[in-house]
């Protein structure tokens, strides 16, 4: 008889929230929140999406080795006078083997009585991404200029 009286109940009162337009009220703002909250995770995931192409845009531009003071700012200020970048940071070795110095851990003071395993380099900022080969090509031709990175892996040093 209970059971009976509960599914009784229930029915009633959904009869009743379908009569009044109350259920109807409330499906249409759930469809609402769900849309919302849809729209809200489609831009956050769009900012993740674009991430790589920022990435991309950042690049290290290593030096030769054997390499002077006075051509390095040389270099620094050509690399800058290249049309289309935006920063053009000096990046010395030594602060690159600061970085790592968590990592080589005992080893680090050994390291840092050798010759440093980091070249000189000029961390850049490329700014139209649909010139970036242009871009690159120019930086690669310029004297001193060993290589050129833009992996993500290598442009956390």
């Amino acid at each position: 008889m209970n059971g009976c009286f509960f599914n009784c109940f229930i029915k009633e009162k959904f009869k009743k929230l379908l009569s009044s337009g109350a259920l109807s009220l409330f499906v249409v703002c759930c469809i609402f929140v769900a849309g919302f909250a849809l729209t809200i995770f489609s831009c956050f995931n769009t900012v993740a999406a674009l991430e790589p192409v920022k990435q991309h845009s950042n690049v290290i531009v290593l030096l030769k080795r054997d390499i002077t003071g006075d051509e390095v700012a040389e270099v620094g200020r050509k690399i800058a006078a290249v049309p289309n970048i935006s920063n053009c940071e000096y990046y010395p070795s030594e602060k690159a083997l600061e970085k790592y110095k968590y990592i080589l851990g005992g080893l680090y003071d050994i390291v840092k009585e050798q010759e440093n395993l980091f070249p000189e380099a000029y961390h850049i900022t490329v700014e139209d991404l649909s010139a970036y080969d242009e871009t690159i090509s120019r930086v690669k031709a310029i004297p001193n200029v060993d290589s050129v990175s833009d992996s993500p892996e290598v442009n956390n040093i």
